[in-house]
């Protein structure tokens, strides 16, 4: 073979000379380790195995609990700022159905208010939904309300019982907190509802009269006795979990012990559940009751446990690990040596093959480093083509160059194509600079030569007024107010078309603008205008926006101001501003209970002196909402308005990017 048709593949040369290389390293840093660290270290490494295995089941506790802690503050939160109450079972049910279903390892959840009002929601095993309701007000007794699987009632009847929620830990347990964030964890026991072992846990808080909640849920166990039962520890050794006064939570995977045994004895003493071993360990904790390991004997051999205590708000629970230590001690001692010179020889080896490769390969790829560095100077001449024995190298070599080429037609396409660019650039240059005349001379225009007229019609009405008006009869004197109102609007619409040709001239001055704080200043303008109606405003605080303040100003005091206006009717208007999500676009919106419009005829709302509203109803010159159009569609956004006739309106609009 000759260097010209390669053959060889860099990537399986590599592979198995690189590979035998790490092979060899890692073969005698493995010998190494064992003769050097794990012989004499074999206690160490054993408090190291147990307390690997203890953290591993402190990550699944901490994962449950942290979960069902954050679902708790969240579903807290939004019953406080929902103000819900504890006497609404089908709000409650259609609140948290959806939460029992996803997170499978919450039975059931508790909402409690301090008087004794409480609702409980939990899924059976059969599908069916239940409600208890407990009321103080029904002494004695308590109502159950049992639905079907897709949550429709199909019995409620009230029960005798004396339960009362004050009574049961988990409500007093959350009374008793120090701080509304944080969480009471009950003692671990056999649920009434379910009689399967779990924990509860409980969150209070205040209402705004004082009152105070309690909302809790109950947690089962058995996802999390099946997950740390699979932690491996050693080949005999096992992992349980102990409630502080030493009964099994999760007790140890060992032989005889399988999972619907397991499931059967939880929540039984050490002593009861026959696992010697487990035994053996809780009696050495006992007699060292200070120690974090202990060792015992069992099974004609020395055991070594752990223990640690896993904190849960006011109780805690204990993780046991235990192995033979026999299971961390070295058992291949007489090969150390032997593998120790082979592993040397091999290590040479491989560097001298190392070394061999990093030469071959090393140079063509130099070769190619310079030739990229040239092209990426833009330096296109020609230069030799750099070859090589390997397949790869040359075919990178080969594709090089037909990019050097690509980037020589590209790079001359290019500016061609930057030269009839700026000339297109120059011609719609002066095409704005002239549509920017026009429009000025249309500023001007409509500025004198429309008003001037208008001040003459005005002024001679005034002259009629003052020196001919004995001469006017009553239908004279109505048509001479007729023609100065009708001036009057004019001039309004000459205001209106001045106001939209300079929105859509004045150049944009984005910056940081707060549009809360903006909506809330035409809103309290509004109210000192008429102070006697009654309107309920919301302004949603903190939304700010990139943008032009002067024109987003206009935006907001045209939509404020509509619903202001359309409002007027109401006994209590309602407007409010506030902005949202609406497939990955933020929007801003105007609210209000006004009288709404017909959407067939919304295609006309931004269209310059369109009105869906009788003039005598409602005053306008259909401009503010053109107005609007123009601003939004600036700002690379857009605006729409949906509504209904007696039934308000909301305008929406959003500002492209820079929103």
């Amino acid at each position: 073979m000759t260097a010209s048709q390669p053959t060889g593949s860099i990537r399986g040369s590599l592979t198995w000379r690189v590979g035998a290389l790490v092979s060899a390293a890692l073969l005698v840093f493995g010998v190494a380790y064992y003769v050097a660290v794990l012989m004499p270290y074999g206690g160490r490494i054993a408090s190291a195995g147990l307390a690997a295995a203890a953290a591993n089941a402190r990550a699944h506790l901490s994962s449950l609990f942290d979960e069902v802690h954050s679902d708790l503050a969240l579903a807290r939160t939004r019953l406080s700022a929902e103000a819900a109450s504890p006497r609404d079972p089908d709000a409650f049910s259609a609140q948290f159905t959806s939460y029992l279903l996803y997170k499978v390892h919450v039975s059931s959840v508790l909402f409690a208010h301090e008087s004794g009002q409480e609702l409980l929601l939990l899924q059976l095993a059969d599908g069916r939904w239940m409600n208890r309701v407990t009321d103080p007000a029904l002494p004695g007794k308590i109502r159950r309300i049992w639905r079907n699987a897709a949550g429709r009632v199909t019995s409620d009847a009230l029960e005798l019982s004396d339960y009362d929620p004050r009574r049961r830990p988990w409500f007093r347990g959350a009374m008793a907190l120090a701080s509304d964030d944080a969480t009471n964890w009950t003692e671990p026991y056999t649920f009434f509802t379910t009689r399967e072992p779990g924990i509860t846990a409980s969150m209070r808080w205040s209402g705004e009269r004082g009152e105070r909640y309690v909302l809790a849920f109950d947690v089962l166990l058995r996802d999390l006795a099946r997950s740390v039962r699979k932690i491996e520890v050693t080949r005999r050794g096992f992992i349980a979990i102990l409630t502080a006064d030493g009964k099994v939570l999760v007790p140890p995977r060992v032989a005889g012990l399988d999972e619907a045994k397991a499931a059967a004895s939880a929540l039984l003493p050490v002593a009861a559940l026959g696992v010697e071993a487990l035994s053996r360990a809780h009696a050495a904790r006992r007699a060292q009751a200070d120690a974090g390991e202990a060792d015992f004997t069992f099974d004609d051999g020395t055991w070594r446990a752990r223990f640690e205590r896993f904190a849960l708000g006011g109780t805690s629970i204990e993780i046991v690990t235990a192995a033979p230590s026999a299971d961390f001690t070295p058992s291949v001692a007489s090969l150390a040596f032997a593998l120790a010179v082979t592993g040397s020889v091999v290590l040479l080896a491989g560097l001298w093959l190392a070394w061999q490769l990093a030469r071959r390969v090393s140079r063509p790829l130099e070769a190619l480093a310079v030739e990229s560095a040239r092209i990426g100077r833009l330096d296109f001449s020609d230069r030799p083509a750099v070859r090589s024995s390997w397949r790869e190298i040359d075919s990178l070599a080969g594709e090089q160059a037909r990019m050097r080429e690509l980037l020589r037609d590209a790079t001359g396409r290019l500016e061609d194509a930057n030269r009839g660019l700026e000339e297109r650039v120059a011609l719609r240059t002066r095409a704005l600079e002239l549509a920017n005349a026009e429009l000025a001379s249309f500023d001007y225009t409509v500025s004198h030569d429309l008003r001037a007229p208008l001040r003459a019609i005005n002024g001679f009405c005034a002259i009629l007024e003052k020196d001919h008006a004995a001469r006017l009869d009553d239908v004279g004197r109505q048509h001479l107010a007729r023609v100065r109102d009708a001036s009057v609007q004019m001039a309004d619409l000459i205001d209106g078309l001045l106001t939209m040709v300079r929105h859509s001239s004045r150049p944009l001055e984005l910056r940081d603008t707060d549009l809360s704080a903006m909506a809330m200043e035409e809103l309290e303008q509004l109210r000192r205008t008429e102070p006697a109606r009654r309107v309920r405003v919301e302004v949603e605080p903190g939304l700010h926006a990139r943008a032009d303040p002067v024109l987003l100003r206009s935006v907001l005091q045209n939509l404020v101001g509509n619903a202001w206006k359309y409002t007027a009717g109401r006994e209590l208007a309602e407007i409010g501003f506030g902005a949202g999500e609406r497939e990955g676009e933020r929007v801003f919106f105007v609210r209000d209970n006004g009288v709404g419009f017909d959407m067939a005829h919304a295609a006309r709302l931004f269209e310059p002196f369109q009105r869906l509203h009788a003039e005598q109803d409602f005053q306008g010159m259909g401009i503010g909402l053109a107005s609007v159009q123009r601003i939004v569609a600036r700002h690379q956004g857009r605006v729409w308005a949906e509504s209904a006739p007696g039934a308000g309106a909301s305008f929406y609009f959003t500002l492209g990017s820079q929103g």
